[in-house]
């Protein structure tokens, strides 16, 4: 529907593009933000690699 509502109107593409790219790019930047973070980079580095042995 957007889609033919845009025909003829070469410009409303980009706008509409851009307004997707953004929204996706935020929503990334949000999740990645508030990622839990499972190990801390201290602990892990100091941690012996035993199971690499076994």
């Amino acid at each position: 529907m957007i889609a033919g509502l845009c025909i003829g109107e070469t410009w409303v593409y980009y706008l509409l593009g851009s307004a997707v790219e953004v929204v996706l790019l935020l929503m990334i930047a949000r999740l990645s933000w508030t990622w839990p973070s499972t190990v801390d980079a201290r602990e892990e580095v100091a941690k012996p690699a035993t199971h690499l042995l076994a």
